[in-house]
């Protein structure tokens, strides 16, 4: 083992010993942007992927980037998503936790090779947003 592997591999253990301290665990949901006829697009679910564990950094509020998605969309970065290297994320994934949150993957930050970063964006559920009537 060469003094780089072996630095990448403390580098990981400490990664994955941050992660396990405080973890989230999430299966994420991938999807698929589809074309529609009226030449907008719609999003088609996939399979839910095996549980992950992941650590969610809150960003400060006063600190929180915005990020421009399709559509002109505007929607605040909320947390970093800090996984292992071989966490299998897209951009495009969500969950939705026990309170009905929802949590967007909607970029990735600079990682290093010993973890993967992405931005995570988050929604209220549908309960907690006002009717207007």
């Amino acid at each position: 083992m060469t003094t780089h592997t072996a630095e990448l591999a403390a580098q990981i253990a400490q990664t994955r010993a941050f992660i396990e301290a405080d973890y989230t665990e999430v299966a994420l949901i991938p999807r698929e942007r589809q074309a529609t006829a009226s030449g907008g697009w719609s999003y088609i679910d996939g399979t839910p992927r095996a549980l992950q564990r992941f650590k969610l950094s809150l960003i400060n509020y006063d600190q929180r980037p915005q990020i421009t998605l399709a559509g002109g969309v505007v929607r605040l970065i909320d947390y970093h998503l800090i996984a292992l290297p071989d966490a299998v994320v897209f951009v495009d994934d969500y969950w939705i936790d026990v309170d009905g949150v929802r949590f967007d993957v909607v970029g990735f930050s600079s990682g290093r090779l010993y973890e993967l970063k992405a931005f995570v964006s988050c929604s209220p559920p549908v309960s907690a947003v006002p009717s207007r009537g």
